[in-house]
């Protein structure tokens, strides 16, 4: 016969439940409600503390902050490295495996946006892109995911208003964490950071973008890396296309549910002399006919690894003035984040030293928040 686990040992991951979550396992741990599941919540999520101790609700109950305490388990790992550039900071979270991921910072005018990852490397294979270069490792948990919300706002002091997930990692290749995580970063009584608030960024997996409406996720902002909208260019650079073409995709972003008056976004990254030519502005306005989209154009921002070049400014000003003329709202991304390897598609955390690296610079991440 199997041995039963012990509940009151077995550790609670508070970063993540929801706050309805964690009343749940307070109710059949300690035979606690709502009333000392939302103290905690927001002592935590809100406040950023961890010490159950000190929460009023739970000093009036004998020994029962320290029993509650024993069992809280906390996100894994610390920051071990940042880089400023300017007020974008780029922050490393080493893990307990030792496995590294990176987020960034852009502060806007009163709050701040936070670009979040969500594996460890990525299986996609992009062949411009850093984290393609890492292969895939590993899912990020839920846990990990938010973790890196709440060290944004409660270890480095910014007021996160609005989550990017543009970081390492394909996110509907680890949907299920990412849709759990997206829950708790909504919860009003934690985070609250609102749908609407928050970006997802895919290379165009139709079977995901089909999960996500299912789960009534249609709110949240979508930007579909596309950088080609022939299959041929666009397969060389994506492999992702030989498995969901652009009739595909096209039809998936046809039939997505997306509330009224709201648009994709169409992220369009230009390499030097690859698909940056009147022919490919062409092939662009075919794909987004009829569809409610924006349109960000984005220069290649060159790795440690380059195999493109980075494009000219009149390069991205006469792709973009194209489509402005042709009627499509269009704005130019200029690379924020570049030197200290921020910048679109320039993410890829490597085993370093563990020290603190700082420095000054000009330009921020490209996000697609406005």
């Amino acid at each position: 016969m199997e041995e039963q686990q012990d509940c009151t040992t077995t550790t609670v991951p508070v970063f993540q439940l929801t706050c309805d979550e964690l009343t749940r396992e307070l109710r059949t741990r300690f035979n606690k409600g709502a009333y000392h599941g939302q103290a905690l919540y927001r002592h935590v999520m809100q406040h950023g503390q961890r010490d159950v101790t000190t929460i009023d609700a739970f000093k009036r109950s004998g020994d029962l902050a320290d029993r509650v305490q024993a069992v809280l388990g906390w996100a894994t790992g610390k920051i071990t490295d940042t880089v400023n550039e300017g007020e974008t900071i780029k922050f490393v979270t080493t893990l307990d495996d030792g496995a590294r991921i990176e987020s960034v910072i852009i502060p806007m005018r009163g709050y701040s946006t936070v670009c979040v990852s969500s594996q460890v490397g990525c299986r996609q294979g992009c062949v411009f892109c850093e984290t393609a270069g890492m292969g895939f490792v590993r899912q990020l948990t839920a846990e990990e995911i938010v973790a890196q919300v709440w060290r944004t706002r409660h270890v480095m002091g910014h007021p996160v208003r609005n989550v990017v997930f543009m970081g390492m990692g394909e996110p509907l290749d680890n949907l299920d964490n990412v849709m759990q995580a997206i829950r708790v970063m909504q919860d009003q009584r934690g985070l609250d950071i609102p749908l609407r608030r928050m970006t997802l960024s895919t290379s165009g997996r139709v079977d995901g973008l089909k999960r996500l409406a299912e789960a009534g996720l249609t709110s949240i902002r979508l930007a579909i890396s596309l950088n080609a909208a022939n299959n041929e260019l666009r397969s060389r650079i994506m492999p992702v296309n030989k498995r969901f073409p652009l009739d595909q995709l096209r039809q998936a972003l046809r039939t997505f549910p997306l509330p009224p008056n709201r648009e994709f976004f169409i992220e369009y990254v230009i390499f030097k002399g690859v698909n940056g030519s009147r022919d490919h502005v062409r092939d662009l306005l075919a794909f987004i006919r009829d569809l409610p989209v924006r349109v960000n154009v984005i220069g290649y921002n060159p790795g440690r690894n380059a195999r493109f070049k980075a494009p000219e400014d009149r390069d991205l000003l006469a792709f973009a003035g194209y489509l402005r003329e042709h009627g499509v709202h269009t704005r130019i991304r200029w690379s924020k984040g570049r030197s200290i390897m921020a910048g679109c598609g320039q993410l890829a955390a490597e085993r370093g030293t563990g020290e603190h690296a700082t420095g000054t610079h000009g330009n921020q991440p490209v996000i697609a928040i406005d």
